[in-house]
């Protein structure tokens, strides 16, 4: 039986250093919570194994009840990357960059969250990668355009479901699985496809 990292009162961690605080939460042994002079906030969590926390120059808040599941990764960037109370991450979940989600959202494994994509226009004529290191020559990752991502309450986004930068989502909605979410859509929709469009309002008068 595994044993978790069980962090209470008595064994809060704080280092002014690096910013990290961890209080009431169970951390696997095989997790990685990192903070990079920032603060990572994790207050009455469970995180399980081959979950990566890293927030680089941003801020990373888990609020009580978060569940994340094993094989997930948060990257933050510049600003703030945060999970409402009791909102659960499914296996290998993925999200980069400045997204909000709020409380009772369900995001099933294998989902795709990111505010920020690669620089394609930056100097045409190069490739992709020769743009993005001709941009950090006078730049910094930070510096890179993010469109944050706004996750209203009690939203459930399936497996495989991919969220492009910039999108919101309003309280109550519903994305099918493997949908690609491109635009933003208001509450309690019921929404799918590629791109997603409406499917049907998920409140029936």
């Amino acid at each position: 039986m595994v044993k978790y990292i069980y962090i209470t009162l008595k064994s809060l961690i704080f280092n002014p250093i690096i910013g990290m605080i961890l209080y009431k939460s169970k951390i696997h042994p095989l997790a990685r919570v990192q903070s990079f002079g920032s603060k990572v906030q994790v207050s009455q969590v469970i995180i399980k194994e081959f979950v990566s926390v890293i927030p680089a120059s941003g801020l990373i808040i888990l609020e009580p009840g978060v569940l994340i599941e094993r094989n997930s990764e948060l990257r933050g960037m510049s600003n703030k990357l945060q999970l409402g109370r009791n909102t659960t991450i499914n296996k290998g979940v993925t999200m980069i960059g400045d997204i909000i989600v709020g409380d009772s959202c369900l995001i099933a494994q294998n989902v795709f969250i990111s505010s920020r994509s690669h620089l394609i226009e930056y100097s045409p004529g190069l490739t992709i990668r020769e743009q993005e290191a001709k941009f950090l020559e006078n730049n910094t990752q930070d510096d890179f355009p993010s469109d944050e991502v706004l996750i209203g309450q009690d939203v459930w986004i399936g497996a495989g479901v991919v969220i492009l930068p910039g999108v919101r989502l309003g309280d109550g909605v519903i994305v099918s699985a493997n949908s690609v979410v491109t635009e933003s859509f208001g509450p309690n929709l019921i929404i799918g496809g590629i791109p997603a469009q409406v499917i049907r309002n998920r409140i029936i008068d």
